[in-house]
């Protein structure tokens, strides 16, 4: 849908759209990889250091409801500013890297991601991969 509003307008909102809700269905697919993992890490199921106030199906009960209760007016700001992570850069990332490290040994999807991912990901996303989300992976699996 937001493909199709972005290339359909070629608006501003369109492009927001487009974006925002490819992040927004990675992370509820993210979010559901993650569910039965121990802990309860934000990094790990949030892709956050910081807790999120709400979880991605929330997320986006929020943005269909906003279809028919907001003026679209509203509707960029609502989508720039609801609580995900921006970047699906970051989550691509984390979904490859769970299901890696569901496939193989522990160090061997450690030394695959340490591998890869700086040569793939910009060196902020590289860098939380790394730091934090790999960690937290090794302990929540």
């Amino acid at each position: 849908m937001g493909s199709a509003f972005w290339h359909g307008s070629h608006t501003t909102v369109g492009n927001r759209f487009d974006n925002n809700m490819i992040s927004v269905i990675a992370y509820v697919a993210h979010q559901m990889t993650t569910i039965n993992l121990l802990g309860n890490s934000s990094v790990l199921k949030e892709l956050s250091p910081e807790p999120r106030l709400k979880s991605s199906v929330e997320v986006s009960e929020d943005l269909i409801l906003m279809f028919t209760e907001k003026p679209v007016a509203e509707w960029a700001g609502i989508l720039d500013t609801c609580d995900i992570p921006h970047n699906y850069f970051i989550t691509f990332a984390a979904i490859i890297t769970t299901i890696v490290s569901l496939l193989l040994p522990w160090s061997l999807t450690n030394y695959a991601m340490e591998t890869i991912l700086p040569k793939v990901l910009k060196d902020d996303v590289s860098s939380f991969m790394l730091d934090q989300y790999l960690p937290e992976l090794n302990e929540g699996t």
